[in-house]
């Protein structure tokens, strides 16, 4: 496309959505704070999926505690910036289910710590306008 642009004589712009997701990529590695957070929730994420007993017991926590219908984690992609931000957002949502489930689990991965998840909570705060930025150039 670009090379397609440079003969007709038009200027390049790159596509916002691309820009967009190179951008967030960047900042999203820039602390290395924030990398020890997603280690951590990408860990949760892999042995919840993982394992039909922790799937199970995550589903059980869910509805134990109000939450219907229950949610599954979602897993990042490492080339789509938003699969963090649906990521972290999900193990929010499912939050007191996820740490009861964790804990009750012997080869489970420790549960979030309070300062992991305000690190969570802010992140998602912050990737919240790209999110919808990127659903308007979508539509």
């Amino acid at each position: 496309m670009v090379l397609a642009a440079r003969l007709l004589g038009f200027e390049h712009l790159p596509c916002f959505a691309h820009t967009l997701n190179l951008t967030v990529q960047d900042g999203l590695k820039s602390s290395e704070e924030l990398a020890a957070v997603l280690l951590k929730c990408k860990s949760i994420v892999r042995y919840v999926r993982s394992s039909c007993i922790a799937t199970t017991k995550l589903r059980e926590e869910q509805e134990r505690v109000g939450k219907v219908p229950p949610l599954k984690l979602k897993q990042e992609t490492p080339t789509r910036w938003n699969s963090i931000f649906y990521m972290l957002k999900r193990i929010l949502d499912v939050g007191e289910a996820l740490t009861l489930t964790l804990s009750k689990l012997p080869r489970a991965p420790s549960p979030l710590p309070a300062e992991d998840i305000t690190v969570i909570e802010d992140v998602v705060e912050l990737l919240e306008p790209f999110e919808e930025a990127t659903k308007l150039v979508w539509r």
